[in-house]
């Protein structure tokens, strides 16, 4: 088998609702020809292999959706200091999902760090 060669999967159900599931990765996307960037958050499901994607625009201040990310995992922001947003990584998290069209959306803003 090689790299371009891929398996068919059976396509995975996530209904509407509450979620728990392990953040497992936190990278920084660019987009081809336009000036965003974005930081990916990765989230398996419990239970299960299913790795659900939640985007925030990778701007970081205060009262951002990233900034309020990483405030609710502990992070202390300051202005004109550095963060590292990987700090969540290996965090465990609660998030609600919608469908939109045929695929579960996490809502960005319910992201939040459980016991």
């Amino acid at each position: 088998m090689n790299e371009t060669t891929l398996k068919v999967l059976k396509p995975t159900t996530i209904e509407d609702g509450i979620h728990q599931g392990l953040i497992t990765d936190v990278t920084l996307r660019k987009v081809i020809n336009e000036t965003y960037e974005y930081i990916d958050v990765h989230i398996q499901l419990d239970d299960s292999k299913t790795i659900l994607k939640a985007s925030y625009p990778a701007n970081m201040m205060i009262q951002s959706k990233l900034g309020q990310l990483v405030s609710r995992f502990g992070a202390e922001l300051q202005e004109d200091k550095d963060i590292d947003v990987s700090l969540i990584k290996g965090e465990r998290c609660s998030f609600i999902t919608l469908i939109k069209g045929k695929f579960a959306n996490v809502v960005i803003d319910s992201v939040k760090p459980i016991a």
